[in-house]
């Protein structure tokens, strides 16, 4: 948990490299472990499979943040997918950029 509060902390100054890297880390770790992890700040326990989503939604933000919007696009699908409520951070696709949306066109 402490390297979730880092990356919003991170992403929230504006250091999103800082904030992608925790996020990354939170990702993993989820996807390894087993368990439970305690949550000391909100008294609460939660599943490490659970902070896969969280990671992966923290993550496309940051990535937003970053300009970086196919990858955000892919982490904001994949937060969806493990947990619905994360699809407030849904990418909208008219925002993904494409090649088509890059050329200029006849006015």
């Amino acid at each position: 948990m402490l390297r979730y509060r880092r990356g919003l902390a991170y992403s929230d100054a504006g250091e999103t490299d800082k904030a992608i890297d925790d996020f990354t880390y939170v990702i993993e770790t989820g996807l390894k472990t087993k368990g439970i992890i305690n949550d000391f700040v909100e008294d609460r326990s939660i599943p490490y499979g659970d902070l896969v989503g969280t990671g992966y939604a923290g993550r496309a933000l940051a990535l937003i943040k970053s300009d970086r919007l196919d990858e955000a696009l892919t982490d904001a699908d994949r937060a969806v997918k493990i947990n619905a409520n994360h699809a407030g951070i849904r990418v909208p696709r008219q925002m993904r950029p494409t090649s088509s949306r890059l050329k200029a066109t006849p006015a």
